[in-house]
């Protein structure tokens, strides 16, 4: 097994452990046993949990803005292109592709237990999402997919906390349904022309 296979799937078990549980809750010693490896092995690639959660985090940064980066440089139109970033955050249920929740909401909940390293990637993270939110509700504007009141990056804000603390909120029973519900009433409110489809 290689150095960078490892390091791989340390992160990755990481990742699932810290969102099942939150940051404080996982230990090196819950990743080794995860991952499979010795205690030393974990310490060896990360030489503490605050260089772990910044990497976990920022890991999870890149490929999620990868997939909203595809999702933004398509021809579709707006109203289709917010559905397919809903469709990526429904995954945060358990219920979609990702099935992964977004660990920004997590680590949102709880940043006296994170380094300031770990925030400035999760306030980074924000404002990234909210930058592709508002280029879509722009495009929506212009091209009349959307009808809202207010300034686009407001709105913008307003849909990025949404998704985040809905993708948190669904993790509970009922979940899904409810996710459907409200996925559905914020495309009623930006004044999207057609029904929401790819976040149901």
């Amino acid at each position: 097994m290689s150095a960078l296979s490892t390091k791989a799937r340390i992160l990755a078990a990481a990742q699932i452990l810290m969102q099942q549980r939150g940051t404080q809750a996982v230990s090196f010693r819950h990743i080794s046993d995860a991952v499979g490896v010795c205690k030393a092995t974990v310490v060896h690639h990360f030489s503490n949990k605050e260089k772990l959660v910044e990497a976990v985090l920022a890991h999870h940064r890149h490929r999620l803005l990868e997939r909203l980066d595809k999702i933004t440089t398509t021809q579709l139109s707006a109203s289709d292109q917010l559905m397919l970033v809903l469709e990526i955050f429904r995954g945060s249920t358990g219920q979609g592709p990702l099935l992964q929740p977004c660990l920004s909401g997590i680590l949102g909940a709880e940043p006296e237990s994170v380094s300031i390293g770990a925030l400035t990637i999760v306030q980074e993270f924000c404002e990234s999402v909210e930058e592709r939110l508002s280029d879509i509700l722009r495009q929506g504007w212009d091209e009349g997919t959307f009808d809202f009141p207010g300034s686009v990056n407001e709105t913008a804000a307003l849909v990025f906390a949404f998704l985040v603390g809905s993708a948190m909120y669904a993790r509970g029973d009922n979940g899904h349904q409810r996710w459907v519900d409200v996925s559905k009433q914020l495309m009623t409110m930006l004044g999207a022309n057609r029904p929401c489809v790819a976040a149901c």
